[in-house]
């Protein structure tokens, strides 16, 4: 066991880790997006930009769902996580 977490938990938080690097990847991506020039290996360079928008927005949910079983201690990584989604505003 690490740090007293079930197996579950363990899968809870890993899934969670995983999923908000990925997010913010995708967030730097859109952020970095130059239509006049897209990259053609970033997500939207692949994907578009709408379709990378709404992936941000899957991966965000999908990182809040993972955190469901913390309750209320789960609250800072459920900050960063929105956090990381708002910088596109």
């Amino acid at each position: 066991q690490i740090c007293g977490a079930s197996p579950s938990q363990l899968k809870s938080i890993t899934g969670f880790a995983e999923g908000l690097g990925l997010a913010f990847q995708v967030a730097d991506d859109i952020l970095d997006f130059d239509p006049t020039k897209p990259e053609p290996g970033s997500y939207p360079g692949v994907l578009g930009l709408e379709k990378t928008r709404m992936f941000l927005t899957e991966l965000t949910q999908s990182c809040l769902d993972a955190l469901a079983p913390f309750d209320t201690l789960a609250e800072p990584l459920r900050a960063m996580t929105r956090y990381n989604q708002s910088r596109l505003s």
